[in-house]
């Protein structure tokens, strides 16, 4: 959350030996991933199928700032000239259950609608509520988020089109990070690149 950086940019100088994975602070040895590159270059397959007539894109009122890079890497994306944009704000006083409920209600009439949401869950969530509904998935509405649920993905159907972080890859490196901080080499920063899953729940 944005109060973690904070606090870590606050107490830089009592931390010289941590390695942050899955974040960027500045000053500090980070493992991260390229979150809005990726999301930009996932949106930027989708909308340049021509297949989708409006997207909407889904968030928390109060996002974590992985979310606020992927949101803007995935609107960057967007083609221009055009292309119908909705952004959604999810309720956070509600259930996950509940705010998904609502997105689908306001937007799941629409036809050839694509929904981006920067978490793996409510996109799931999403998926399963579309389809109690009739809804077709992926030609009526089409399902893109972030992440990679390694324990949902294997009850998921269709596989939902994301971005895997690769947090395999992203802890290896860290372990790297922490070595050379060991062998008193100057601290640096590693990005792993996340990898496309184009799924099965957008017409790519």
């Amino acid at each position: 959350t944005r109060e973690d950086n904070v606090f870590l940019e606050k107490n830089r100088g009592l931390f010289k030996n941590v390695v942050l994975l899955n974040r960027f602070v500045e000053g500090y040895p980070c493992s991260s991933s390229n979150d809005a590159e990726a999301c930009m270059e996932m949106a930027r397959r989708i909308s340049g199928r021509g297949y989708y007539r409006k997207y909407v894109v889904a968030c928390g009122a109060t996002p974590t700032v992985c979310e606020e890079k992927r949101v803007a890497g995935f609107l960057a994306g967007l083609k221009k000239g055009g292309t119908d944009i909705s952004l959604f704000k999810l309720d956070s006083a509600l259930s996950a259950e509940k705010q998904v409920m609502e997105l689908s209600e306001r937007f799941g009439a629409e036809d050839r609608v694509l929904f981006f949401l920067p978490q793996y869950h409510p996109a799931a969530l999403l998926l399963k509520l579309l389809q109690k509904y009739g809804v077709s998935v992926p030609e009526k509405a089409g399902i893109a988020c972030y992440d990679r649920h390694s324990l949902l993905s294997d009850f998921i159907s269709p596989e939902l089109t994301t971005i895997d972080p690769d947090i395999d890859s992203m802890t290896r490196q860290a372990m790297t990070l922490a070595a050379e901080i060991k062998n008193g080499k100057t601290p640096r920063s590693i990005v792993t690149k996340g990898v496309l899953i184009t799924g099965s729940s957008v017409i790519l």
